[in-house]
């Protein structure tokens, strides 16, 4: 059980223990600084993101896994630049230990060729710049920052020095002194200051701007935090809301170490004493099919808690599905995810039985380009710039992972515009009977196997000098979850014709529309089975499923809810 302390679901809220030593072993918080917390063991693993070791929860008495993030920096002034700054507001020295400061203490100081005014402490070493300690002991870490007010101010306010000794003339005097005025009202409404040294204006902020950087950059961090708060079942009162998804990792308490110059936060989460499933799939075979039809119901029964809590993923690969003792599959790492409900607040259905699952409403176009190489899905670079679904990006990306489980391998490469696999498997998926109404594919076994389909369109042969194998899973190592795609700009496979949404039928309600050949269907140009793409030893459930899951068009890839109905997954 977690203690009962206030659980937010917003990174704006998030107040996390605090720590108060911590040296590589053995972590102390600050409401027991004389007792170990948290004992560290095992090295897990590392990324972009930050390090995990085993631990153990001693008040809890249980293992668990301790994320450690990169820290947040504060850089510091050095004192030799300070020689150089010039008092604009004074304070009053510090006598005696400087934890005692308060803000009378504060000395408002202005360096050349900067901004920003920096907060200062005179003691007997002479001017030091206010260490993050310090700032967090008088301004709070959790400080509420209205950033609506910089929409409201005008743009020379971003410079706090207002050069008015140049004015020349009554007109421009006036024009002054009325600037002036301004900045004081603006000033005092939000708790600020403006101070007159030798005719050149200087607002006091409210926090040193640092700082409000500082809360800028640290606010961003709890992103993944609050969502992973969400999965878990904690909530804004504090109560439990269910206990989470037995697919989604757990995440117990929140810990932050604050040093002069830097803050360091934990993250404590459930174990997954089984590795990752990377580690379970064969590099030139994948596992047996049957294996990776458990594997792969438990991703999409994650991935459909995640969706109907209205948070996306967008980085869905096999090094960030966890194994518990028994097997079972966790969802982890969300640092890039993010909401797409429009308003989560008004879309959350409150007497839904305590599940705290989101009712249907209008979804937020995302266009942030995230991802990992080889499993972003194309609109995702293509769309950028207009939005894409989210949930769509997801089941993409749960094809890939569906791909390398079956087949031991990535079905396309890094650059999917110029990718021959990718650009021949659409040319086929083009060539295959559609729903009038929704454009998905319809089911045909004899479509979907080898020996399928008829021949009428050249296919690229393997030994043909633009047709390039993927390579095996280990290829996925080399491009594995610490390099993220960040290209601007990459072009994904034409689309097919016209599209739209609605649930998807069983595979057998499928194959009976497609037999009729009716209703709008429209005939296409056959093209031979993709053999170099799909084994033989797969399915047509399978083939009919990934075709589905990697559909290049979004709007006629099947959803979460739809691949939980089809036929390979409910086949036991």
């Amino acid at each position: 059980m977690l203690k009962s302390k206030y659980m937010p679901l917003s990174e704006a809220d998030v107040s996390p223990e605090r720590v108060a030593s911590y040296d590589g072993q053995r972590i102390s918080l600050s409401a027991h600084p004389t007792t170990a917390a948290f004992l560290l063991g095992n090295y897990l693993g590392g990324g972009i993101a930050g390090v995990v070791y085993e631990a153990f929860d001693q008040r809890a008495k249980r293992p668990v896994a301790v994320k450690i993030l990169n820290p947040v920096g504060y850089k510091l002034t050095s004192a030799g630049a300070l020689r150089r700054a010039d008092v604009i507001k004074p304070g009053v020295p510090v006598v005696g230990h400087v934890r005692g400061m308060t803000l009378d203490n504060v000395y408002w100081v202005h360096l050349p060729r900067r901004k920003e005014l920096l907060a200062c402490y005179v003691a007997a070493g002479g001017l030091r710049e206010l260490t993050l300690e310090m700032c967090v002991s008088l301004w709070l870490l959790d400080h509420h920052d209205e950033l609506q007010r910089s929409s409201r101010r005008p743009t020379d306010r971003e410079d706090p020095v207002g050069e008015l000794g140049s004015a020349r003339g009554a007109g421009a005097a006036s024009a002054a002194a009325q600037q002036v005025q301004e900045q004081e009202q603006d000033a005092a409404e939000d708790g600020e200051e403006v101070v007159m040294v030798k005719d050149v204006a200087y607002v006091i902020p409210a926090m040193p701007a640092k700082y409000r950087a500082f809360l800028q950059a640290r606010k961003s961090i709890y992103r993944e935090i609050a969502h992973m708060h969400k999965l878990t079942g904690n909530s804004v009162s504090g109560e439990r809301i269910g206990s989470g998804h037995e697919n989604v990792l757990q995440l117990y308490d929140v810990l932050e170490l604050v040093q002069p110059s830097k803050s360091t936060i934990f993250l404590v989460l459930e174990l997954a004493a089984g590795g990752e499933l990377f580690d379970r799939i064969r590099g030139d075979s994948g596992v047996d099919e049957h294996v990776a039809r458990t594997y792969f119901t438990q991703l999409l029964a994650g991935v459909r808690y995640c969706h109907q809590l209205g948070i996306v993923h967008r980085d869905l690969k096999p090094e960030n599905l966890l194994l518990s003792d028994a097997d079972v599959l966790k969802i982890a790492d969300f640092g890039l995810s993010a909401h797409f409900i429009a308003a989560v607040s008004s879309g959350a259905d409150q007497d839904n039985n305590g599940t705290n699952l989101m009712a249907p409403s209008r979804f937020r176009r995302l266009n942030s380009i995230v991802g990992s190489p080889h499993y972003v899905a194309p609109e995702v670079l293509q769309n950028a710039r207009y939005g894409y679904d989210g949930r769509k990006a997801d089941m993409w990306s749960s094809g890939v992972i569906l791909y390398g489980l079956l087949v031991g391998a990535l079905p396309f490469g890094r650059d999917l515009a110029t990718c021959p696999r990718y650009l021949k498997f659409g040319e086929w998926l083009r060539s295959l009977p559609t729903d009038p109404h929704t454009g998905k594919l319809l089911f045909d076994a004899n479509l979907f196997q080898v020996g399928g389909g008829s021949t009428g369109s050249s296919e690229l042969s393997p030994a043909h000098p633009s047709f390039h194998a993927t390579p095996p899973m280990l290829g996925l190592m080399l491009n594995g979850s610490n390099m993220l795609w960040s290209q601007s700009q990459a072009a994904g496979a034409c689309s097919p014709s016209a599209g739209g949404t609605s649930p998807f039928s069983s595979d057998a309600s499928m194959l009976k529309a497609g037999a009729a050949g009716a209703g709008g269907v429209q005939p296409r140009r056959s093209v031979a089975f993709p053999t170099w793409l799909f084994p033989s030893t797969l399915s047509p459930h399978a083939v009919f499923l990934l075709a589905s899951l990697l559909h290049s068009d979004p709007s006629k890839r099947i959803s979460c809810e739809e691949a939980c109905k089809a036929g390979w997954v409910l086949d036991a």
